[in-house]
């Protein structure tokens, strides 16, 4: 009989504790949306973007993609429920020709990203760009970003 009551007694902790948002995927009313980044008036080359809810309340999804001749685009099963988002993005060095030769591999990844590709920290670690995605609204966001400051 001990054993039952504390079976029952721990039980509504669960329910309280729960995980995640609660919200199953389907009612997160994901919306698809695409846009440009440019960095000083021209298509940033390579990249990736990243999009982190800036309320605690509703959904807490978070999602990005790949940045490429300055368009993203995250499809439907990919996007984010309507709401204001603080937006992270970051530079990345063109693809590189493969190889199957893992020493040349490590050399070609541990070399820098090139000057010009460099973003300021206001646009990724203390990012100051934020958007708000709204139902139906979202294929044309735009971030133009200025470099060196």
């Amino acid at each position: 009989m001990f054993n039952v009551r504390c079976i029952l007694s721990v039980l509504p902790l669960f329910y309280l504790v729960g995980c995640g948002d609660g919200l199953p995927a389907s009612k997160l009313d994901r919306q698809a949306l695409s846009g440009t980044v440019m960095l000083d008036s021209a298509p940033l080359p390579n990249g990736s973007i990243e999009f982190h809810p800036l309320s605690a309340t509703g959904a807490s999804t978070i999602s990005g993609g790949i940045i490429s001749d300055g368009k993203f685009e995250l499809k439907k099963e990919a996007g984010l429920p309507p709401g204001k988002y603080k937006v992270v993005i970051n530079a990345s060095p063109p693809a590189s020709n493969t190889t199957t030769d893992p020493i040349a591999a490590m050399d070609a990844a541990a070399k820098p990203i090139e000057e010009g590709l460099t973003l300021p920290e206001k646009y990724n670690l203390n990012t100051e760009l934020t958007c708000e995605i709204v139902v139906g609204l979202n294929d044309k966001l735009s971030f133009d970003l200025k470099s060196g400051s």
